[in-house]
């Protein structure tokens, strides 16, 4: 016989003919590049908006750090208007 256990997916499995598992191969490859394309185009939006989200940081004089961890940690100067505030609500 030229069957061979071939995965369907999610742990199904099925005796396949070798050409009718080279189809199933072939649609994966497929699906695969799919996905893969798709992520990295999320992966550049993410990219471009912690781009965005640092260029108006710095605009405002604010510092953005990226930990180990992998957040960003924004980091504000205190103005003359938030410096009054505090002083209103510490009486």
């Amino acid at each position: 016989t030229n069957e061979i256990l071939c995965l369907l997916g999610d742990n199904w499995f099925s005796m396949r003919t070798t050409e009718s598992a080279k189809g199933v191969i072939k649609r994966r490859k497929v699906m695969t590049t799919e996905q893969k394309q798709t992520l990295e185009v999320q992966a550049a939006r993410i990219k471009t908006s912690l781009g965005m989200a640092q260029d108006l940081t710095r605009a405002d004089g604010a510092t953005a750090t990226t930990t180990e961890d992998g957040f960003i940690e924004i980091m504000e100067p205190l103005g003359e208007d938030d410096e009054e505030e505090r002083a209103d609500s510490d009486e």
